[in-house]
Formats: C-alpha cells, structure tokens, sequence
C-alpha cells in the first residue's frame, strides 16, 4: 500500500471539507449555523473513516507522522506533568521532529527536539556561530526569524542557557523529556506561557 499517496489523499479530503465548512458558515444564518456545521462535521467524518469527532485533526497528523516517521509516536507529557500541547505555531511553519508541531522525541531523533521555544535574533545567532545555522533557508527548511515558535535540541538549549543566550520557552508544550537534561527550575524561569 502506498502510504503517501494514502497521506495526501486523506490531507486533500480533509483541507477540501475544512474549506467547505468555512464557506458554508460564512452565508449561514442564526440556528443553521450549527446545523450546517454538524452535517459537514458528518461528511468528514464519513469521508475520514478512521478518525472519531473532534480527534479528527489530531488522527490526521498520527497518520501523518507515522508515514513520515515509520514510528507509532507517543505525545506524553509536558514539564508540568500535564498532557503535552502543540507547539504555538506562527507563519505555517511546522515544527518538531516529526513536524506535527509537538516538541517530541523518538529513537530516530538523535538531536532531542523537546523544547519549545520563541526564538530571539540573540540566540539564532548563537546557535549559527556552534553550527547550526536556523537562520537561512534549506531545501524543505523555511529559516527561522524573531518570533518564530521551534522545537529545539534540548542540549543546545542548555548550550545557550550557559552562554546566557537561552530563548524563552512554552512550558506546556515542552517535553517532560527535557528534564532528563535541565532542571524545572531552570526551564520554569524561561517559560512564557504559564502567566
């Protein structure tokens, strides 16, 4: 079977059905509002049978990740000990490892990308002075700027924080596999989304 194909039919199947539902809603009326909603909400899920209700995104990008990836992946938990959340993202750029926008790791991400952060010129500089640059665009990789969200290498994070460069962080969307490497503490005095 040929997953990608499978992928990017269910990826049409649901930005078409997205769309309708947007152009429905916007010449609706009063009570038909949710009518017309919940008739939509039911093509797609007919159309995408192997997803349930509101979890129909969510199915999209396991399915996605596990055509990308070739592994089962597992969200688990924040570093509030809370179920992780999606990496804020800005200007469609997507992020994480597995580019689903969750700061999580796997046995093919040698790098660790568990940490959620908004990115600074400062510490884009510095991680391009170390190597890794995240500033220029390559191939599929859009460049980085000033306000972007990124899941970044727990140890170059770290890096940065002991060069005093560190970048804030989004606390509920960075992974408890974080703590492996810096301590709460540390990471809490970063976060910016917990205020």
């Amino acid at each position: 079977m040929d997953y990608k194909k499978k992928y990017l039919n269910y990826k049409q199947k649901y930005l078409s059905l997205k769309d309708a539902l947007k152009e429905q809603l916007s010449f609706a009326q009063g009570n038909s509002i949710r009518q017309k909603y919940l008739s939509l909400k039911d093509a797609l899920k007919e159309q995408l049978s192997f997803a349930q209700g509101n979890s129909i995104r969510q199915k999209y990008l396991n399915l996605r990740d596990t055509l990308k990836g070739g592994e089962e992946i597992d969200y688990g938990f924040n570093i509030l000990n809370e179920p992780l959340k999606p990496c804020p993202i800005l200007n469609g750029k997507d992020t994480g490892f597995y580019r689903n926008n969750y700061c999580v790791t796997g046995p093919n991400d040698s790098g660790t990308h568990v940490v959620s952060a908004l990115m600074d010129d400062e510490f884009l500089e510095f991680t391009k002075s170390k190597g890794n640059d995240l500033i220029t665009p390559s191939g599929s990789f859009p460049g980085l700027v000033k306000g972007d969200r990124w899941c970044l290498c727990v140890l170059r994070w770290k890096q940065a924080y002991e060069a005093g460069k560190a970048p804030k962080i989004f606390a509920r969307s960075t992974s408890i596999e974080a703590l492996r490497n810096v301590e709460k503490a540390i990471l809490m005095k970063y976060a910016i989304d917990l205020k």
